[in-house]
């Protein structure tokens, strides 16, 4: 809304009073909860009409990455030459509080002049403020700053001029002192220590000496988790006569210091404020370094991988600009890697890239993880030049890729990842050797709380906003032949299935089809059997499922449905005839109402519960991983005169199980051996004690 009034200006005349009111406002990406405006507007005066008033903006957003409360606007001088007090007031990214006083030139059409009289930042790690007035100049594309005059309350100053525009940089500025780990706090960043000092002087204009770059990083540290180390970075850069060259030199726990080095033949053009570098023009360059890959690590972003052990980086540039090759080798020798998020811990790494003289790297691989499984790479690399390419073939045997407390993952198969230059594709054929999903929760005292593991969802939002640097095409399948458990409180289960991953890497298209083979669930003794099961996949890889357990009595079919995911897996109870969730297991286990409980079944029925519902692992599957067996349980009997039996096996090989079973009040035993014929038939054999065999073939129902 706009109300518009006039009243006697200052100079006799009429002035314009205008109140403006606005709600809900949004406009490319950005939106704005409410704007208020009370203007005056006085042409009755000699010369420019005089403005005043305030304007106030509320709940400005863009996106989830930015949040400003609040914007005040203290408007004074003249349409020509206005003046304004701003105060704002940020929550996120980060909070920090701005107020300033500027002053702007609008006598000129074509150029924009704005005086910063003063300016102050408040931020969690100090106060920001300039020393002295400084000007920013818009003239077209051209932007210029003069005048530059900043320094930190945590130490620091930033001074000087620059400007830019589409023929010419000039940049003059001076970094001193600038503590690194209030800055990078503001970025999100904890833990960061060091301090910057650096002159920067620029003119594309000036072919004899067109740039100069000193940098120095003073006692640089990482955040502590990642290591204990400290680095010194210098940096120097020169552009004269129609060269470009940089040498930058990291010193750190190295057995030496990383060096790289690059130059090349890059005359300025008077029509472009950064040039193309000429096709024809020579290029060389170099990065030399040896020591331990963890001191490496921790100069890199962070992030979930984790490496260490002797590396060697001797790779030289030469050739042009439009023909470059690489030359030298890269190795690393007898490391280990591990991955916090899956838990994939590899050691004995040996990898290498050996460029020969057409600048083509020879790739390889090798690694196994803690239970021998291998892994073995092998390819050919072309990383500059026009002709930039790449084929890698990755192969896994029995690799243990995941270990966690609730799943392991064991498997096989070859991947194939391929680069024109333009997009990179990976085709993928994976068996699944082995598979333990565990419906555990981490056993953790009472008064601790289990923390999902979550990505940094701002960082997410960074890459999803800015793009992948190239598209990664994605055709994997995985398939699972048998041996896929799915344990825990109480349950026995075993799944065959398989899931393609199509798509791309940043919008992944997952299809599964996971089915259940037999399965069981032990409960106070008292037996259920798995009549619906399926497993599917998220796009982030989290397996969901959906369980069914029954049991029928003389007059009772009741149901154990167990939903979600393996970390937070949801129990629900059904029963026909229909009974409320909390009469189905007292029927089920003693045949009787809940109220009729005795104290002693009453505290059965509370520890089979906590069974089901707090994920500790139980005493079977404890003594089953000790003896390395894939099925150990307790079978109930439909003799109600028996204690039941205990049945142990193992997979002597794939579709082959062989196991044993015991009653546990008897001698009576009996090996059974079950063969996998067809996907859905298989031949079971059960040979007594006495000799006694029985045989048949088993048809099953996949849900």
């Amino acid at each position: 809304t706009a109300d518009l009034q006039t009243r006697q200006g200052a100079g006799g005349g009429p002035a314009m009073l205008a109140d403006i009111r606005a709600e809900a406002i949004s406009a490319g990406g950005a939106a704005i909860d409410s704007v208020t405006a009370d203007l005056v507007l006085d042409p009755s005066v000699d010369g420019a009409p005089l403005l005043d008033g305030e304007v106030l903006a509320a709940g400005i957003a863009s996106g989830e990455e930015a949040k400003i409360s609040q914007v005040t606007a203290r408007l004074g001088g003249t349409i020509e030459r206005p003046t304004a007090q701003l105060a704002a007031e940020a929550q996120t990214p980060v909070e920090v509080s701005l107020n300033t006083r500027i002053a702007a030139d609008l006598t000129d059409a074509e150029t924009t002049g704005i005086r910063f009289d003063q300016l102050s930042l408040k931020t969690p790690q100090g106060e920001i403020v300039s020393g002295s007035p400084f000007t920013v100049a818009l003239r077209g594309d051209l932007i210029a700053v003069r005048g530059l005059d900043l320094s930190a309350g945590f130490g620091g100053s930033v001074t000087g001029d620059a400007v830019y525009g589409p023929s010419h940089i000039l940049a003059n500025l001076k970094i001193a002192d600038l503590a690194l780990g209030p800055l990078a706090a503001l970025g999100g960043v904890e833990g960061v220590q060091g301090r910057a000092n650096a002159d920067i002087r620029l003119d594309t204009k000036e072919p004899k000496d067109t740039g100069r770059l000193d940098l120095q990083l003073s006692d640089l540290r990482m955040p502590a988790e990642v290591g204990d180390f400290t680095f010194q970075v210098k940096a120097e850069g020169r552009w004269a006569e129609g060269e470009i060259g940089l040498r930058t030199t990291i010193a750190g726990p190295f057995e030496r210091p990383l060096v790289a080095e690059a130059s090349g033949v890059l005359p300025p053009t008077g029509d472009r404020a950064i040039p193309i570098p000429p096709a024809d023009g020579a290029v060389k360059g170099r990065l030399d370094w040896q020591g331990d890959l963890k001191q490496l690590v921790a100069l890199a972003p962070e992030s979930d991988n984790l490496a260490a052990g002797p590396a060697r980086f001797d790779v030289r540039l030469d050739g042009t600009w439009g023909e470059p090759r690489l030359q030298g080798e890269v190795t690393v020798s007898d490391a280990r890697y591990e991955n916090l998020l899956t838990g994939t811990i590899l050691q004995d790494v040996n990898m290498s890239v050996r460029f020969n003289d057409a600048g083509t790297g020879d790739f390889q691989l090798n690694a196994r993880d803690q239970a021998n499984g291998r892994v073995r790479g092998s390819g050919e690399v072309v990383l500059v030049g026009e002709d930039r390419s790449a084929k890698v073939d990755v192969r896994l045997e029995d690799l243990l890729a995941v270990r966690r407390d609730e799943a392991e993952l064991q498997v096989s198969g070859t991947t194939t990842v391929t680069w024109d230059g333009q997009a990179v594709d990976v085709v993928g054929r994976h068996t699944l050797d082995h598979v333990e999903i565990r419906l555990v929760a981490p056993d953790l005292p009472p008064d601790v709380v289990a923390i999902q593991l979550e990505r940094d969802k701002q960082a997410e939002a960074e890459v999803e906003e800015s793009g992948p640097p190239l598209p990664i095409n994605l055709d994997i399948l995985i398939e699972s032949p048998g041996q896929f458990f799915v344990r825990g409180r109480g349950l026995e289960s075993e799944w065959r299935g398989q899931a393609r991953i199509g798509g791309t890497a940043d919008n992944p298209e997952v299809s599964s089809d996971f089915n259940a083979i037999r399965g069981s669930l032990s409960l106070l003794g008292k037996d259920f059997e798995l009549t619906e099961g399926s497993i599917g996949l998220t796009g982030d890889m989290t397996p969901e499922f959906r369980i069914v357990l029954e049991r029928q009595t003389a007059d009772l079919t009741g149901q154990i449905i167990v939903t979600g995911r393996p970390s937070q897996p949801e129990i629900e109870f059904a029963s026909t005839p229909e009974l409320p969730q909390g009469e189905v297991l007292p029927r089920l286990l003693f045949g009787k109402a809940r109220q009729s409980l005795s104290p002693v079944e009453a505290i059965n029925l509370a520890q089979g519960i906590r069974t089901l519902t707090n994920g500790k692992r139980g005493t079977t599957d404890r003594i089953r991983d000790a003896v390395g067996l894939d099925v150990l349980r307790l079978e109930s009997s439909d003799d109600p005169e028996s204690a039941g039996a205990i049945s142990a096996g193992s997979y002597v090989r794939e579709g082959v199980y062989v196991g044993a079973k015991q009653s546990v009040d008897s001698e009576g035993g009996s090996v059974v051996v079950e063969i996998d014929v067809l996907p859905n038939v298989k031949v079971e054999t059960e040979i007594d004690r006495d000799g006694s065999t029985n045989t048949g073939i088993k048809w099953e129902k996949r849900y």
